[in-house]
This record gives C-alpha cells, structure tokens and sequence, in this order.
C-alpha cells in the first residue's frame, strides 16, 4: 500500500509518521513523508530566510525519515510548498497514494481559525482515503499484530459505501482486521418500492428488518469474500 504522511514536526505528526512507518513496512508497502512549507505565513520574506526554512527544513525530514527507516520501511521525502490544506491532497493525488495520514493536532495560525486545522482542510478537499492518528498507541499494535484493528464501516447500498467498504478490506493486507457493517434504516418508507406491493414496511418492521439484514449479508459477501 502507497502511503503518504504529511508533517509539521509536532509530537503529534511525528507520532502519526512512526505509526505510518509501521503500517508500510509490509511487502509492498511504500511511504512518502512530506512537509509542506507555507510561505504565506510570513509577511515579504527575504531570500535568505527562505533558503534557511527550506534548508532546516528538509533536515528534519531527513532524521524523521532516518527513524521512519528504522521501523522497517520503504520511506521517500518530499518537501514542498504551499497552502498544506490542499497541497497535501494534490501530493497524494501524484503520488497515487492508497492512505493520507496525518497526526490529530497542530498549529493553527490566526487566519485558519476558521476554516479549522489542516487535517479537518485536507479532510474536505482529498479524494484519497485519510486516517488522522488520535491514538498511535492502539494502531502501532495493530501494526505489529498484537490485536486486530476494529473498523465500523457506515452502509447505505450505494456506490460511494461499497467503495468505502472495499478499501477498509484492503486494510486486511497490512494486518489482521474485524469489521462491522452498519446499515440504519431510515425513514422507514425509503425501502417500500423494494418490498413485496402493497405491503408497508410500516406494518411489517420485522420482515423489513429481516430483508435488509439478507441484503446487508448479501452485499458484504459479495464485497468482501
């Protein structure tokens, strides 16, 4: 699996760089760490302070890419320039990354109070899956299949869900996974043009509960082996 982690040299997203480093280390298995420098943050800079940021940098890359390698992994760096919100979807999208990860927390200047942090930004703007690392702890075990990872995937029969069920499958090509598949039947009336005519799921709840667990079952084998 191609992955891709952005950092901005927090405790957070260092966290989230080790886990990645983790979960890539699988035949396979392939990451690109990447800073996104934003020059926007500062007013007019001169040439030599943008050489130095550039310079500093790429060095803590180096030595963060340095530790990735010592989990075990494929790792590449990539420095590059920008507004992180959307570049780090455009790297992902060139990269033809399978997983954007990314740490929970960061420095949110002044004019990104309202628009949120990176992560909620690139969560908004990315096609490619994403993974905000809250708790390093339980996914490093899952990494280094002490435990498998619990995945509650959201399913309402159409083509975006079953897309998004098949990728949380793929997640079983790094280790060991249980998934449980929710469907929550609601309104009620939505499903009557799949029943049997003239009969209301309104007076038959427990056949339409019955239908839908089949076709859930259904799908999911279909889907998932």
């Amino acid at each position: 699996m191609r992955m891709l982690c952005g950092t901005d040299f927090s405790s957070h997203a260092n966290h989230a760089a080790l886990v990645a480093a983790s979960l890539a280390k699988h035949p396979q298995g392939k990451l690109t760490l990447t800073h996104v420098l934003d020059l926007s943050r500062y007013s007019h800079p001169h040439d030599e302070l943008v050489a130095h940021l550039r310079y500093s940098r790429h060095n803590k890359l180096a030595v963060l890419a340095e530790r990735a390698c010592q989990r075990g992994a494929q790792v590449q760096t990539q420095l590059a320039e920008g507004r992180p919100g959307t570049k780090l979807a455009e790297l992902a999208l060139d990269l033809d990354a399978q997983l954007l990860l990314l740490g929970s927390a960061g420095p949110i200047s002044p004019s990104d109070w309202f628009t949120g942090s990176t992560a909620d930004q690139v969560a908004q703007s990315s096609p490619t899956p994403i993974l905000v690392i809250r708790e390093p702890d339980a996914l490093e075990s899952w990494a280094q299949h002490a435990r498998p990872l619990r995945i509650v995937v959201g399913y309402d029969f159409s083509s975006d869900s079953e897309a998004a069920l098949q990728w949380a499958g793929s997640l079983r090509e790094v280790s060991a996974c249980d998934l449980t598949v929710v469907h929550v039947a609601s309104p009620m009336n939505a499903y009557r043009p799949r029943l049997v005519p003239g009969m209301s799921p309104l007076y038959y709840p427990s056949g339409l509960r019955l239908f839908l667990q089949k076709e859930l079952e259904r799908k999911c084998g279909a889907i998932l082996g």
